[in-house]
């Protein structure tokens, strides 16, 4: 029920940084250079993609990890469940 309600809820592009996310976890990369990295591969306005971070943030989907003066931004538990969900199927943004 909640992954239906999350996908139903949640816009294209909102859909798309969780899976973007998820796949550069990794990476260490702040709420800010996430954005960046994303707006400049995708050609999103920075401040839309920061925006709509904000809203998933707000949502608890994604966080910011605190680790000593990195601030590494990580899913959630809910924003992990959603964004496997997510990743199961073909991608895209559409404007």
């Amino acid at each position: 029920m909640f992954i239906r309600m999350a996908k139903a809820k949640l816009t294209p592009l909102q859909k798309l940084l969780l899976v973007e996310v998820k796949e550069r976890e990794g990476q260490g990369l702040t709420m800010t250079g996430l954005a960046k990295a994303i707006s400049a591969e995708k050609g999103i306005p920075l401040s839309t993609v920061k925006w709509n971070m904000a809203k998933l943030r707000e949502l608890g989907l994604i966080t910011i990890r605190k680790e000593d003066k990195k601030r590494p931004c990580v899913l959630t538990t809910a924003g992990r469940i959603l964004a496997d969900s997510l990743s199961k199927r073909p991608r895209g943004y559409h404007r």
